[in-house]
């Protein structure tokens, strides 16, 4: 007579609301901040993409995964802010230029 192996069942959570979209986020979040001055368009363009991420992660994620969302979007930010900043610093210079020109 044979005697069977017990049978072993691995229980797993299921996964958690927005937390996939937060790390996403956070993720894009650090590779904007590395890329934003090499090219200036990719790290600009991770950006883009990881803020929506992040948002859409805060809003739907429960309390301990809103940390991993908060932080992407205020990596995401800096980036933009920084392009931003100076998109408008050459507008003023050409206003300037203009005006003196």
């Amino acid at each position: 007579m044979q005697t069977q192996a017990p049978t072993v069942i691995y229980m797993t959570r299921p996964p958690r609301p927005g937390h996939g979209q937060a790390v996403a986020g956070l993720v894009l979040g650090i590779c904007a901040i590395v890329f934003f001055l090499l090219p200036p368009y990719i790290g600009t363009l991770l950006a883009v993409i990881g803020l929506p991420l992040a948002g859409v992660g805060h809003s739907k994620g429960t309390k301990g995964q809103r940390g991993a969302a908060t932080a992407g979007i205020v990596l995401n930010i800096i980036p933009l802010a920084f392009w931003f900043l100076v998109l408008m610093l050459f507008c003023v210079a050409a206003g300037v230029g203009a005006v003196a020109g």
